[in-house]
């Protein structure tokens, strides 16, 4: 079994880019043809990242797994991870449609957290998928989680990302705090319908 360290190869690393630079790019074109075909801009930003080894040491003890290139590799889906904060709710999926019709791409799982919200209150679409990438003089595949969140969503994920050392070392109120938690996420949803409904409402005037 390979060390997870092999991940840092420059071979390894030459490919992850590779994938991360072409399913940002993507999603670049895509709010660009949404954008001509909606009248609006769909997608504010894209952003993405190669996750760490420590970090996927990390991940592969929380699973209970061995600590290895090939197990990180076949459980771990968002080594590669790439994100999209859209404007409104719809949005994520219609950028996800458009997704699904590209054939050198293919999605494999979808997390639809927006239907079904982590207990911490979490909401977004995520998609986990293989992708063809030229590399070596021949194609291979690799996995990619894609994310797409509204604003209200990922306010809500980094401000959480940002509580979350403090909310674990509050012992006493921390159920206090996770129902908080909950509460705002839930009213941050309530907030995306609305706008949703309004921009709906202002088209048709």
């Amino acid at each position: 079994m390979q060390p997870i360290e092999k991940l840092e190869s420059e071979k390894i690393v030459a490919k992850n880019q590779i994938a991360l630079q072409t399913v940002m790019n993507k999603l670049q074109l895509i709010n660009k043809e949404l954008s001509v075909r909606e009248g609006r801009i769909l997608i504010h930003n894209i952003s993405g990242r190669i996750k760490e080894p420590n970090s996927i040491k990390v991940k592969l003890r929380k699973k209970g797994c061995e600590e290895n290139y090939e197990t990180a590799l076949e459980v771990i889906n968002d080594i590669i991870g790439a994100r999209a904060v859209c404007y409104y709710m719809d949005d994520l999926y219609l950028v996800a449609d458009v997704l699904n019709t590209h054939k050198d791409m293919e999605i494999i799982k979808i997390k639809n957290y927006m239907e079904h919200p982590k207990k911490t209150g979490y909401r977004s679409l995520h998609l986990i998928v293989k992708l063809m990438i030229p590399y070596g003089g021949k194609q291979e595949m690799v996995k990619v989680e894609i994310q797409l969140r509204t604003f209200a969503m990922d306010y809500w994920a980094v401000l959480d990302h940002q509580l979350r050392y403090k909310k674990e070392n509050t012992d006493n109120d921390s159920e206090k705090i996770e129902k908080e938690l909950m509460d705002y996420a839930d009213s941050l949803e309530s907030i995306d319908k609305k706008m949703m409904k309004l921009r709906n409402k202002i088209a048709k005037i």
